[in-house]
């Protein structure tokens, strides 16, 4: 009775060494027959060499006259003060300018009447500049122009990297050489090697701040930060030799 358990177990485990095997043999002829697919990325830091900075400045006075003359007047005292902080005079550019008139409010009825209570004026500016540092420093200091009695707003700068076009092949040359590492170590064990490339398809860049994580099917464009992380990822298929 002894034996015939003894041979049962035995039995049993040669069925499963047998299935084992059988299933390592049928990848690897998987992996013969149709080449291994892996996926490679490669990233790198980069630091934005151009700004794009938008301001805002704004007058309101009893008569249209009056508001487009302080406009006028207070955009003067702007670009200078821009000029002497370091902005060059080309990198200033005048964009929409926009007005309307703001109707006194009937106290009785809460209801708006025809007569105009005063004029709004709002120019606005965009500052393009390869001085990152100072269109930082301005962006964060725009209250020095509100000391001068100048109702100014400030938008968050955005920042871009010029060479953006020319690192791109580089990286997508250092993701398929990481494919091929990954292809190597998933052979490692098992007695093959990667061979040549049949294809390689890359996916859509990722340009995040550098400790993002974040990732999208559309790709990301991160235009808020100055130092930013490009990451670029190739889907590649090897031959297995």
């Amino acid at each position: 009775m002894d034996k015939l358990k003894d041979y049962q177990i035995l039995i049993v485990g040669v069925v499963f060494s047998l299935s084992i095997l059988l299933c390592v043999y049928i990848a690897l002829q998987t992996l013969s027959r149709n080449g291994i697919d892996v996926t490679g990325s490669a990233e790198e830091i980069i630091k934005s060499d151009r700004a794009v900075w938008k301001i805002e400045v704004t007058t309101q006075e009893p008569t249209k006259v009056e508001a487009f003359n302080k406009l006028k007047k207070h955009i003067d005292l702007v670009q200078k003060y821009l000029i002497e902080q370091g902005i060059k005079p080309e990198e200033i550019e005048a964009l929409n300018t926009n007005s309307y008139p703001v109707y006194k409010l009937d106290l009785k009825t809460g209801r708006n009447t025809n007569e105009v209570e005063y004029y709004v004026f709002s120019q606005i500016y965009q500052i393009t500049s390869n001085n990152i540092d100072k269109i930082k420093e301005l962006s964060i200091n725009a209250e020095a122009l509100l000391s001068k009695g100048i109702d100014v707003k400030s938008f968050p700068p955005n920042y871009f990297y010029s060479k953006l076009d020319e690192l791109k092949p580089q990286l997508l040359q250092a993701a398929t050489k990481n494919a091929k590492v990954r292809a190597e170590a998933m052979l490692s064990n098992t007695g093959n090697k990667v061979g040549a490339i049949q294809s390689a398809k890359s996916g859509v860049f990722q340009i995040t701040q550098v400790d993002s994580t974040e990732v999208s099917n559309y790709g990301i464009h991160d235009t808020s930060s100055i130092d930013k992380k490009v990451t670029a990822v190739v889907q590649a298929k090897f031959k297995i030799k």
